[in-house]
């Protein structure tokens, strides 16, 4: 049986299976279109990025016999509130998807039985590839080769005092690194892992902007305080 798997919880651990392949829906860019009088056609400005998309899974539960309080345990896993979680599926085992349910969950019922559903899901456009996105260590000077879009890393800087970080053309200063120190590029944000919980340290990093892994090979370098550098890359594609 097929199935998908949301926020870490299997379709199938509520009985619900994935009747037969789902339409793969593809990112649209983003394009502001904008009209002048008394000239012919518009013009086109591109944001440089892409709209959500959306994932539709057509679902049937696996007991004929299954109740009305299937179909409330079911809603209550997908309607989990906060950010976006990770949606992956049997059919494309090396991608997942960041992705929110927004209902409603329609169940038809034949006979008294429930029967089939539609799963809709609102997806970030782009599709992260699973296996090749484990950290990449950096003791030294380096490189990294994008094969793929553009992508905003989590780097994990390990020293001690302050130092300085370049990735490509984007040089991070580092006030004070404090043992272990996060560098979220997605979110624009750092922090450090204290007690199981965050510690802000935007304060403690200085840049123009966040750095980018281009498409291409990105050169890597540190000094000062810096002992060790790990790179989680996020690639992705469309």
């Amino acid at each position: 049986m097929n199935f998908f798997v949301f926020d870490g919880k299997s379709s199938l651990d509520f009985g619900l299976y994935v009747e037969h392949y789902p339409i793969q829906y593809g990112a649209k860019r983003k394009i502001e279109e904008i009209s002048i009088p008394g000239r012919n056609g518009s013009l086109h400005f591109d944001e440089g990025a892409f709209e959500d998309c959306t994932q539709i899974y057509e679902c049937a539960f696996v007991d004929p016999d299954a109740t009305a309080y299937t179909t409330h345990a079911v809603r209550e896993w997908l309607c989990v509130p906060g950010k976006r979680k990770r949606l992956e599926d049997s059919y494309d085992p090396e991608h997942f998807r960041l992705a929110r349910f927004l209902g409603p969950l329609d169940v038809e019922n034949k006979l008294g039985r429930i029967g089939k559903c539609k799963v809709k899901f609102q997806c970030d456009p782009r599709c992260f590839l699973k296996n090749v996105d484990s950290p990449i260590g950096f003791s030294g000077s380096g490189t990294i080769r994008n094969h793929w879009f553009d992508a905003a890393p989590l780097i994990l800087v390990s020293g001690t005092g302050g130092g300085s970080l370049t990735i490509g053309e984007t040089t991070v200063e580092l006030l004070e690194i404090g043992g272990a120190l996060a560098i979220d590029c997605e979110t624009m944000d750092a922090y450090r892992e204290e007690g199981g919980g965050r510690e802000n340290a935007n304060a403690d990093i200085r840049a123009e902007r966040f750095p980018i892994l281009k498409n291409g090979d990105n050169a890597i370098s540190f000094s000062g305080g810096v002992t060790e550098i790990q790179i989680i890359p996020r690639w992705w594609e469309l």
